[in-house]
């Protein structure tokens, strides 16, 4: 509720009107007729009176604005600005009854102000008052068609009363205007999904994606609900199409990577990871995301392990200096054996991100395998200093004592974990 603009508005607009309703009107030494003085005078208290109220209102005292706009309607029950104003203080004060009932009288005094009727049709949206607030927006929208905002907000409160068909003729007609619109096709696409007319919906994209042949995203859209349509042939169709628009599209490639692991092209789909994984404008996390969710709903086929090495490879030579990413490949080469490679992975993290006890974990397991006793010494004991209530990097410390005959420590450390 925008009240405060219409204030400043008025009060623009009523200063300058209050202040030569001040002044004497011409001629007023003739004035001999002690009635008209009088009239004149009680004139004069009214605007300064509501002048007081409005000055209380801008100024932040809605107390004394409310008492103020209070005694002045009483006096002028016919001005619909104080009215409006006081609607607004009600609404502030959370008062929604009485602020309905102020903005009535000022709708009712001057209903083409456009500003009355959107703030009180606004009023009855939150009081749902949903065909109040219909018979506002439909006429708004009667007496100005060409209007998206009143439009909209018919559209919208039809939607609010049940009238999903009503709602779309609305759309229809804003289209009939103005040419396909994204914002009214696809308010039409939600529509008939909810009353289940799947085919409606899938019409209101193609028509949407023809009005905007070369837009992607809209592309996407539509090939995203062919494939929950369970079309997967035209959904391939229209993912080949943004990759001829956009063959530099991240996304696309993630999106075909899918449709192919859905329909067990294993092949097809790893190449299409490939790409996407080798594009650097799709961020790391995104990546290993969707390589960790990708496996997850895939069954082992055969040469799953050779893709997975070669992807977490692909991720690490695009984001050499992310820890997720280089944790992960760790992780990789930890499940293929190649223990030398996976150490200096893991070292790599630590140097990036110090503070993850799994990587510490990882580097005393691998130094272990490998006989790297010194550093097993060295690493397990820094491993200690910084998380001192695991028992894993005591393990490796006793053990490492043990082995270099430093059995004094390799007892402490043991007993410790």
């Amino acid at each position: 509720m925008k009240f405060l603009k219409f204030n400043i508005l008025f009060l623009l607009l009523l200063s300058s009107t209050l202040v030569m309703a001040q002044e004497l009107p011409e001629g007023v030494d003739d004035i001999n007729n002690s009635a008209e003085m009088k009239i004149h005078r009680e004139k004069q208290r009214l605007n300064n009176l509501f002048f007081d109220a409005l000055k209380a209102r801008i100024t932040d005292s809605p107390d004394k604005a409310l008492t103020l706009f209070s005694d002045y309607v009483k006096e002028d029950p016919g001005n619909d600005a104080a009215w409006f104003e006081l609607s607004s203080i009600y609404f502030n004060r959370n008062d929604i009854v009485r602020s309905i009932e102020c903005g009535e009288k000022a709708y009712r005094i001057a209903p083409a102000n456009t500003y009355y009727s959107i703030a009180l049709a606004q009023l009855y949206i939150s009081n749902s008052q949903y065909n109040e607030a219909k018979e506002i927006y439909e006429s708004l929208y009667k007496t100005n068609p060409g209007n998206q905002e009143y439009a909209l907000e018919l559209a919208n409160t039809l939607l609010l009363l049940d009238k999903p068909s009503d709602a779309i003729k609305i759309f229809d007609d804003l289209e009939s205007v103005t040419g396909i619109n994204e914002e009214f096709s696809m308010q039409k696409h939600k529509i008939y999904l909810a009353l289940g007319k799947d085919k409606k919906a899938l019409t209101e994209l193609e028509n949407l994606s023809a009005a905007f042949p070369t837009d992607t995203r809209l592309l996407a859209l539509l090939a995203e609900f062919y494939i929950l349509q369970g079309d997967e042939e035209k959904g391939l169709l229209t993912y080949r199409k943004i990759e001829e628009i956009e063959p530099e599209n991240p996304y696309i490639n993630i999106s075909l990577a899918d449709l192919y692991r859905k329909k067990n092209d294993f092949r097809s789909a790893t190449a299409y990871l490939k790409k996407g994984f080798s594009n650097p404008y799709l961020d790391a996390n995104t990546k290993v995301q969707i390589m960790m969710t990708y496996y997850s709903q895939t069954g082992e086929y055969e040469g799953m392990g050779e893709d997975i090495q070669e992807l977490s490879g692909i991720l690490a030579e695009v984001h050499p200096n992310e820890p997720r990413v280089l944790s992960l490949r760790g992780e990789m080469l930890m499940m293929d054996e190649k223990w030398e490679e996976a150490l200096t992975t893991f070292r790599k993290v630590n140097e990036l991100d110090p503070g993850k006890y799994q990587v510490w974990e990882n580097i005393l397991r691998l130094n272990a395998i490998i006989g790297n006793t010194e550093m097993l010494m060295s690493e397990s004991s820094q491993a200690m200093d910084l998380f001192p209530v695991q028992p894993m990097p005591y393990y490796f410390n006793g053990y490492a004592g043990f082995l270099l005959k430093d059995y004094d420590k390799a007892l402490k450390s043991l007993t410790t974990g």
